[in-house]
């Protein structure tokens, strides 16, 4: 393997860990927001006169 060959291979290792992040970080705001809304859906709900 020549020098532009790993430079290239290190970038992919790189491009591919940044990627791997970007979707871990994805999915757990999507949780967050998800667990977010449910909490404020049940403060919503037990603050209803009459309950």
């Amino acid at each position: 393997m020549n020098d532009a060959l790993f430079v290239i291979a290190g970038y992919g290792v790189i491009l591919g860990g940044l990627a791997v992040y970007a979707v871990t970080l994805a999915r757990r705001l999507r949780a967050a927001r998800e667990e977010s809304l449910r909490i404020r859906r049940d403060a919503r709900q037990g603050s209803e006169p009459g309950r």
